[in-house]
């Protein structure tokens, strides 16, 4: 018999009772006993002290629970586009997802951006409209600004009674209403109603299935979470329109991906995975496929009803926690890789930011904290600039400094100061070059001889590492490190991080007896150093790829704003009411824009941003 497991994420922008709608689907489904309250601070999944001062959710939580004969692993995730990472990083585990849409505020900002990410992964979605309690809501005009900001691709499920006295009812497939919809959709369905051919009630819900389990139908269901209002009518619906992950592969390779990491109270590391193929077992070796390392699974845990519990084996598309794997870190494959959805879409932070401690006697202990935060999140990039000594950190945007603030004072006594936030910037070489240091060198203090040679490339190239040195005299452990060495010095050697370069190994001087490849590794950022310094470098600052809406009675407001920023507007169109631009520009002057859009717009506006590449300042 198959395993039934479903990884379902539940998403929204913040404040849409995204928490509220998982603690009565828990519930619902008896993994709680009442339903737990964002305002009293006892909700199953915001578990952090942080979480419940604030009322919001931080870091993704996953808890397990069944329904209809299926193991559901639900994971909530945070709202705010500041922690963006985290949400995209539980995305690539998700089999399908639940977009929770406030009825009272509608379509937001962050709700267009994540629903954007959510088709471009093509992940089966739900959309639950929630809070109809609340005065003044009207769900068809919600209904109609869904089909104008969203995707007209909807479906409306339900008839819903909005007020203090709010009520859903499902349409059935008999009814007028919904097979009215299906039949617009389909020019199958409507030629054998229109030649009076009758349609099964079946067909109509194995088409629809269909559509949405292949994200081109998106259901909308209606409710009100804190009332106990819709969550039966929404979990029938995950019943029936997502499917379970896969079929069990028993006989395939292992391959896990590690989406979370997190320290338990006794300060245990839990590194979260979902099993794609294959199985984890106790006490047997794995591989972290970043590393090339070997790690035995000492301590293998699974979700069942809300609870950890110990397990044996963690099979196919379920979740497992493996605790105390020290070489772990978000991101990583156990195993073998695989292609994941929205592999290379995962958003890069653009703002950096100068960290101390308030007692300049616990440097040590923040670096120590910091390499910790930076396994939970490898986002947080950590970088100590040369010269100064300075730490950096690399971030969203101001909200996280706070939480971050926070969650260095609460977990680890530690008080930090911060500077002002600046943009990212990166440097490439302005001219090719070459530059080596050779064993026996003056100043060269290993038996190691590395010759590299630099060239600029054109922008988003990244760096392109190569090596021309035959591994018959340069073996492969050699090799290897200095590759690992160029790597740590184009993150390093320079002020800013080195971007569109290649990069070649082209000589070398090798002792059989005293060399080494820790001496490999540390000459390579010495001599990648020396041949950047010899061509001088370009700083380059990025430029992003932007989609703009607003209302079109704002259309010389916003394309006047625009100008101001020198944006290159490539795309524009009407759709309803609405005006929809795209194109590039700057980062460095529209940071803060969508600020000026929602004043501008008086709330009514979208404006998302996605890096383009890193380019020189014109």
């Amino acid at each position: 018999m198959e395993n039934r497991i479903l990884n379902l994420g539940i998403m929204a922008h913040v404040d849409a009772g995204k928490t509220t709608v998982t603690e009565s689907i828990l519930y619902h489904c008896g993994t709680t006993q009442q339903m737990g309250r964002v305002d009293h601070g006892n909700t199953v999944t915001d578990s952090m002290e942080l979480e419940q001062r604030r009322g919001m959710t931080i870091r993704s939580s996953t808890v397990s629970f069944e329904l209809n004969g299926m193991k559901i692993n639900l994971i909530d995730t945070p709202g705010h586009m500041d922690f963006l990472a985290e949400v995209e990083n539980s995305l690539r585990v998700l089999d399908g997802v639940i977009l929770v849409i406030s009825a009272r505020e509608g379509v937001q900002s962050q709700t267009r951006r994540i629903f954007r990410q959510l088709r471009r992964m093509k992940l089966p979605v739900i959309l639950f409209v929630n809070k109809i309690d609340r005065p003044g809501v009207e769900p068809e005009e919600v209904c109609r600004r869904i089909r104008e900001t969203l995707t007209d691709r909807c479906l409306i499920m339900q008839e819903a009674l909005a007020g203090k006295d709010c009520r859903v009812r499902s349409y059935g497939f008999d009814e007028e209403k919904l097979c009215e919809q299906i039949l617009m959709r389909s020019e199958t369905l409507m030629e054998r109603y229109l030649e009076n051919d009758r349609i099964r009630q079946e067909e109509y819900r194995g088409w629809l299935r269909f559509r949405i389990q292949k994200s081109s139908l998106y259901p909308v269901y209606f409710g009100a979470a804190l009332k106990d209002v819709g969550v039966r009518e929404l979990l029938d619906a995950v019943s029936l329109w997502f499917s379970c992950g896969g079929r069990v592969r028993r006989e395939e390779t292992t391959s896990a991906y590690v989406y979370k990491i997190e320290w338990d109270e006794r300060h245990h590391k839990k590194a979260y995975l979902r099993v794609f193929s294959g199985s984890l077992r106790l006490r047997e070796k794995e591989r972290n496929c970043r590393l090339g390392e070997l790690f035995t699974v000492g301590s293998l845990y699974c979700l069942s009803k809300g609870k950890e519990q110990p397990a044996v084996r963690v099979e196919t598309d379920d979740i497992g926690i493996l605790y105390d794997v020290e070489c772990l870190r978000c991101g990583d494959f156990i195993g073998c890789s695989r292609p994941l959805k929205g592999d290379g879409n995962i958003a890069e932070p653009l703002l950096t930011v100068c960290i101390r401690p308030a007692d300049p006697k616990k440097r040590s202990l923040l670096l120590s904290a910091l390499q910790e935060l930076m396994c939970e999140n490898p986002s947080l990039a950590l970088s100590i600039r040369e010269g100064t000594g300075e730490i950096m950190l690399r971030l969203f945007g101001k909200l996280q400094i706070e939480i971050l603030q926070n969650i260095l004072e609460d977990k680890y006594h530690l008080e930090v100061l911060f500077n002002e936030l600046s943009t990212v910037q990166k440097e490439k070489p302005a001219a090719p070059s070459s530059a080596g240091i050779r064993e026996g060198d003056r100043g060269n203090p290993y038996y190691a001889g590395i010759v590299l040679q630099i060239e600029p490339l054109p922008p988003g190239s990244g760096i392109q590492y190569e090596t021309r040195v035959s591994f018959g005299f340069i073996e492969k452990p050699f090799q290897n490190a200095v590759r690992e060495g160029v790597e740590m010095g184009a993150a390093h050697v320079l002020e800013h991080e080195l971007t569109d370069t290649r990069i070649v190994f082209t000589d070398a001087d090798y002792d059989s007896v005293m060399g080494t490849p820790a001496a490999y590794r540390r000459l390579a950022p010495l001599v990648l150093k020396k041949a950047l310094v010899k061509s001088g470098t370009r700083i380059l600052k990025p430029y992003m790829r932007f989609d703009l809406t607003a209302p079109a009675v704002c259309e010389r407001e916003v394309l006047k704003a625009l100008g101001r920023m020198k944006a290159e507007i490539a795309e524009s169109a009407y759709a309803g009411s609405e005006i929809i631009l795209s194109g590039g520009v700057e980062y460095e002057p529209a940071r803060d824009f969508y600020a000026k859009l929602m004043s501008m717009t008086e709330g009514n506006g979208s404006f998302e941003m996605r890096l383009s590449e890193y380019r020189e300042q014109r």
